[in-house]
């Protein structure tokens, strides 16, 4: 089946269709959801080798869409990267492979790349908290002594200051109150 989109809008009873530029191409059409504002529609699109996921971003008001980020992996393309929002609601933090290993960048909803937040020849696992206040980002990484030992990083949100904060040989789990 061929997926399309489409937005009902009740006070109105206006139907509009969501540009998903797949030009009747299988893909899939998945994760739909709303920008912070309300004024865009994000939804994901990946092919069906699932080697390339899209992120769409479609004006609510048009339809007309646009490419906001693209990943491209050369066997398998994670679905559902992690994608969240800051306060501000047009800056996000998002999670990317294209390094070959699982790592974080801010990026815009305007499409641009503003940092990349980490770095390393290991994957990054979780966000564990975003201090916007500080404009520092807290997340786990497989990193270290071990490369199965999780420990405690932080970044800075424009790229700089990366740092292990947990020392300690062993695999870290550390909470925020």
């Amino acid at each position: 089946p061929i997926a399309r989109l489409l937005l009902y809008d009740l006070p109105s009873g206006e139907t509009i269709r969501i540009e998903t530029h797949d030009d009747g191409q299988e893909c899939y059409i998945y994760n739909v959801r709303f920008t912070p504002d309300g004024s865009e529609v994000l939804f994901h699109r990946m092919d069906r080798l699932q080697h390339v996921l899209e992120v769409m971003a479609a004006d609510v008001g048009t339809g007309e869409s646009r490419i906001l980020v693209t990943e491209t992996q050369p066997t398998w393309q994670d679905h559902r990267p992690y994608m969240q929002f800051l306060d501000d609601g047009q800056r996000f933090i998002w999670e990317t492979e294209k390094t070959g290993f699982r790592q974080f960048e801010l990026r815009h909803l305007d499409g641009r790349l503003l940092a990349t937040l980490t770095r390393g020849a290991y994957p990054v696992r979780r966000v564990r908290r975003i201090d916007e206040e500080n404009g520092v980002l807290y997340y786990t990484a497989l990193g270290g002594v071990h490369p199965l030992n999780a420990h405690l990083f932080q970044v800075n949100l424009d790229g700089t200051g990366q740092r292990r904060l947990t020392q300690e040989r062993g695999s870290h789990s550390v909470p925020f109150s």
